[in-house]
């Protein structure tokens, strides 16, 4: 096997996910990716870049549903904007999304959002949009938290 077929250059991987060729020199130096020197050039394993741009792309899928969540809690249950809502955690086995709200007013409640399977554009209900898909919302709950 070639060389070429195993590593990207930095010009190459930069060019595949469309970056600067400093961002990929960059995620190197900082340690996100592996290079290996050889003669002047650094070389990155082709499948180590992918599973770094695939990890890169969930994380922003991922904060982007959160940021979708959280601005829908705040419409549904009017929470201006110095109310704090925050990410708590996600139970996976039931699709439930849980936030804490901590009001102007001090008061603490934590807002639990349920989600059905991501379902096309041409879905009916209440959802909200990501990438071209829509979550709809089964059920949403607001909790006071007794201190």
């Amino acid at each position: 096997m070639a060389i070429k077929d195993k590593y990207f250059t930095i010009t190459e991987a930069a060019r595949v996910a469309g970056v600067t060729r400093q961002t990929i020199s960059r995620w190197i130096s900082e340690g996100h990716l592996l290079a290996e020197k050889v003669g002047r050039q650094a070389l990155i394993d082709k499948k180590d870049f992918g599973q770094y741009l695939m990890n890169q792309n969930v994380y922003r899928m991922a904060a982007q549903i959160i940021d979708c969540v959280a601005e829908r809690i705040r419409q549904e249950y009017d929470y201006i904007e110095e109310d704090r809502v925050e990410f708590l955690k996600l139970d996976f086995k039931k699709d439930i999304f849980h936030f804490s709200i901590t009001r102007k007013d001090d008061i603490r409640e934590i807002v639990s959002v349920s989600v059905a399977k991501p379902e096309k554009l041409s879905s009916k209900g209440e959802p909200f949009l990501l990438i071209g898909y829509k979550f709809p919302i089964k059920k949403m709950e607001r909790s006071k938290i007794k201190e």
